[in-house]
């Protein structure tokens, strides 16, 4: 018969697959995920869009740049958000509902692109 194994909650705070969000505000949120495994200290990033495949790429920085966002990050490092309304209108990328993607690693450490096709699902 099998074991059963307890699962410490506190210890494993904070594990998430790395995913973004696209809110309904055209906010663009980072999960503890990102934040964690990828973003680390790196505090800007740069959006790219592929009209053709619906993909957007994202790249981070720890040096500012005129083309930067600023990742805003909440308090409890667990979330990290940057205005995305500007970049969504100006490619016409709806945002009328909220939605989850999955991240994929680019060939580059810090790129990272979702494909807008590929939702995680309506989020309320």
């Amino acid at each position: 018969m099998g074991k059963f194994i307890l699962y410490d909650h506190d210890k494993n705070k904070g594990y998430q697959y790395p995913a973004i969000t696209i809110t309904k505000n055209g906010t663009i949120n980072f999960n503890i995920g990102m934040l964690k495994k990828f973003i680390k200290d790196k505090v800007y990033v740069i959006l790219y869009y592929d009209r053709e495949d619906s993909r957007i790429g994202f790249h981070f920085f720890s040096k500012n740049s005129t083309k930067a966002f600023k990742v805003r990050k909440s308090n409890k490092d667990n979330l990290g958000t940057i205005s995305g309304r500007p970049f969504l209108n100006f490619y016409n990328i709806p945002y009328t509902e909220t939605n989850r993607y999955q991240v994929k690693e680019g060939k580059n450490k810090s790129c990272f692109i979702i494909n807008l096709k590929e939702n995680k699902g309506y989020i309320e």
